[in-house]
């Protein structure tokens, strides 16, 4: 299942062509069955009197959801943007995670921990969008840095793997409404 923004422009029309090409290499070509979401926010959510920050995607009609791992995918994926953006002209740049959350046991049946296959067959399909990888990261608290992690049970313990790839994207920074 795949989450594309319609009417995208900038950098959604970026994200949505990434979308699209790691879908064709994870899903179609591996078979690995991840979802794969646009944007991640850093939404705010009261939980026992204390706000903390999850990251969330928007779906549609405000519908959010959160995308730590969703247990009717073997993995999930999603693009979060950093909080500014550099901009030059008619184009901008802005760094962006695409975070990956995925139960590994069900693609490989090994019965070891194949970490380093999932991580080099992912970085192959982000080395598909065109951008330079600058930043891997692995484990839970790294890869969600800034976001609240104490609700999530499995942590890093096989076969549950989290890591995320750092690219600087570089976008048009144009929106022609034909005015």
């Amino acid at each position: 299942m795949i989450h594309l923004k319609s009417d995208a422009v900038g950098f959604d029309k970026s994200i949505n062509r990434m979308i699209n090409k790691l879908n064709k290499h994870v899903n179609t070509y591996l078979g690995y069955d991840f979802e794969i979401y646009h944007k991640i926010y850093r939404n705010k959510l009261e939980v026992d009197g204390n706000l903390i920050t999850i990251p969330e995607a928007l779906l549609s009609n405000g519908d959010y959801r959160e995308i730590f791992i969703n247990d009717k995918y073997n993995g999930i994926v999603g693009f979060l943007p950093a909080e500014t953006r550099e901009v030059n002209g008619s184009n901008a740049e802005v760094e962006v995670d695409v975070i990956f959350s995925v139960k590994m046991d069900t693609i490989f049946d090994t019965g070891q921990r194949e970490d380093e296959k999932m991580l080099l067959s992912c970085k192959n399909a982000v080395d598909h969008f065109g951008f330079e990888v600058t930043e891997i990261k692995t484990g839970l608290e790294n890869v969600y840095s800034g976001f609240d992690t104490s609700r999530i049970n499995f942590r890093d313990m096989n076969p549950w793997f989290n890591f995320s790839f750092t690219i600087l994207v570089i976008y048009e920074n144009i929106c022609d409404y034909d005015l």
